[in-house]
């Protein structure tokens, strides 16, 4: 066999090995992206993240069990004076009215 002969034959076989990586590259990738895993990977890293932001809130929630009662309070009554403001603004309409027509309420 001539030098040019072993060239080739040495040539062909690195490009056969190399086609050989490539495409077992492209079957792992083809089987890491297909749809099945990618969602299985994406509905675990998300059952993760969420875990962990629940266990995160909670853990907030307990050491600071007194600031979330005093704010769910202030809600509760804003929430409350929001929804009674209509009866209320009538309450106080009615007062000053009485009190505008009332001469015996005069100084």
């Amino acid at each position: 066999m001539s030098k040019l002969d072993e060239k080739l034959a040495e040539g062909r076989a690195l490009r056969k090995a190399a086609r050989a990586v490539v495409e077992t590259d492209l079957a792992l990738l083809r089987s890491e992206w297909a749809p099945g895993p990618l969602a299985g990977r994406v509905a675990s890293r998300t059952r993760e993240k969420g875990a962990e932001l629940s266990a995160q809130a909670t853990d907030w929630g307990r050491r600071h069990g007194p600031l979330l009662a005093t704010i769910s309070g202030a809600l509760a009554g804003a929430a409350g004076l929001w929804f009674a403001r209509n009866p209320i603004l009538r309450v106080v309409r009615k007062r000053k009215t009485q009190a505008a027509c009332d001469p015996a309420g005069e100084e």
